[in-house]
């Protein structure tokens, strides 16, 4: 795509929108540079080699990644190509960022910043399935076509957004593309606050008194809040670092707080779904930050206090997935 007056690109990055494209480009030029330390990515990136830390497609051997595309946007995305050029500079290695972006972000920092770019195009799609609307980073067909047009032969997706859809394991499995993450199956376990808090009770893990399902109506939620008690807080089933969550301290505010939480739910996941959980006040949320390969190893990397970063997602136990470390 040639450049518009609002973007320039940097020397080196070629950048691609796939709405317009004839046919996928070559591959472009590598063009490297410094930024600053990024812990917490680096440490995911040093460990995910094909054959240790990451989903390698089925019958692939092992190799090295050249070019990773990052399915994801803002501090995320730049806490990776902070990651990758550490690496590049200590390792000596040449790996290519591909930053995958909607174009209110064509200015954006993590576009101009990543080694190369593809659009996805606007921010926002209408989901033929269910008419609503949702960001594009979850329409898949999109989402395949920037994969082929970068070239990628890795993905990071970081958190949020599509980190915890099991489709898009699947889809980079598809296309021989090593998924730096979980597999499809942990995936569709941990994606579902509901069905892991039903695991957890299963296997004696102490849980926050809940709605023990989901919570699909008004009534449903009066029953419940009578059983449950007040301050109550209605988070959604796809949630993560407090998204999707609405509080209730009184009968007089349940109402509002379950149409406000489902509406949330809805436009953030595309998901509806919703439970009921009692509130504590004063709790600390405490993560256990945890990396595994598929060769069975674990490490448990270490554990962060995230009350202050996150005063509002307060939760009796989580689950932290490889690819959010």
């Amino acid at each position: 795509m040639a450049d518009t007056s609002i973007y320039q690109d940097p020397p080196g990055q070629v950048e691609h929108d796939i709405l317009n494209m004839a046919s996928f480009p070559p591959q472009p030029g590598k063009n490297f540079g410094t930024s600053q330390h990024g812990a917490s990515s680096q440490e995911a990136i040093q460990h995910a080699q094909p054959s240790e830390a990451v989903n390698v497609p089925a019958g692939s051997m092992k190799r090295q990644f050249e070019r990773i595309a990052i399915v994801n946007r803002g501090e995320t995305a730049m806490r990776l190509i902070r990651a990758v050029r550490e690496l590049n500079r200590e390792e000596h290695r040449e790996l290519t960022t591909v930053a995958l972006f909607t174009e209110p972000d064509r200015r954006a920092m993590f576009v101009h910043e990543a080694d190369d770019a593809v659009s996805i195009g606007a921010a926002s799609f209408v989901d033929p399935e269910d008419r609503q609307r949702k960001s594009s980073y979850l329409d898949r067909k999109r989402i395949e076509r920037a994969l082929v047009a970068a070239h990628a032969d890795a993905a990071w997706v970081g958190w949020g957004l599509i980190s915890e859809e099991p489709w898009f394991a699947e889809l980079c499995q598809q296309l021989g593309i090593a998924f730096i993450g979980p597999n499809a199956n942990v995936l569709a376990l941990f994606r579902d606050k509901i069905a892991a808090k039903q695991l957890a009770e299963r296997i004696g893990i102490p849980i926050i008194p809940w709605s023990g399902g989901p919570v699909s109506s008004l009534a449903e939620a009066q029953q419940q809040a009578s059983k449950l008690g007040y301050p109550l807080i209605f988070k959604s089933a796809r949630g993560t670092h407090g998204e999707g969550m609405q509080r209730a301290n009184s009968p007089d505010e349940l109402a509002h707080a379950f149409e406000s939480a489902r509406a949330e739910a809805r436009n953030l996941y595309g998901d509806a779904t919703i439970f009921l959980e009692s509130a504590i006040a004063g709790a600390h949320q405490v993560e256990v930050q945890i990396i595994a390969d598929n060769a069975g190893t674990t490490w448990a990397v270490g554990v962060r206090d995230c009350t202050v970063q996150r005063l509002r997602s307060l939760q009796g136990w989580t689950w932290s997935n490889c690819n959010s470390v």
